[in-house]
């Protein structure tokens, strides 16, 4: 006796590979532009301040009205913690301590011309 076999028919779709966006000159251009713009606002901006600061520091006062200024005074101590370990506890430790730490992982975009 024969055995009989049945065969189902099926559409197979053509792989269809994904669009890649390009990424216009414009579109580069647009962001050294606009870097540009930002570091000559930063630049007036920390002149601005500095005029400001200086004067609040002559002892200049502050014309009435709604925006007000005023020195803020901090103080930070950093410890440098890999040399407290490599004191207390040798370079050899400070080393693997290093070693097994998983760095952290940034990303910036480079535009360059």
């Amino acid at each position: 006796m024969a055995s009989a076999s049945k065969s189902i028919p099926f559409v197979v779709s053509p792989q269809v590979s994904p669009r890649v966006e390009q990424i216009t000159q414009d579109r580069l251009a647009e962001i050294i532009t606009l870097r540009q713009q930002i570091e000559e606002l930063e630049k007036q901006l920390g002149e601005a301040q500095t005029d400001v600061k200086s004067a609040l520091e002559a002892g200049a006062i502050i014309e009435d009205g709604l925006f007000r200024a005023s020195l803020k005074f901090t103080e930070r101590t950093n410890v440098s913690w890999k040399s407290v370990v490599e004191r207390e506890l040798g370079a050899d430790y400070a080393k693997r301590v290093l070693a097994a730490t998983t760095p952290d992982k940034y990303i910036h975009l480079v535009v360059t011309a």
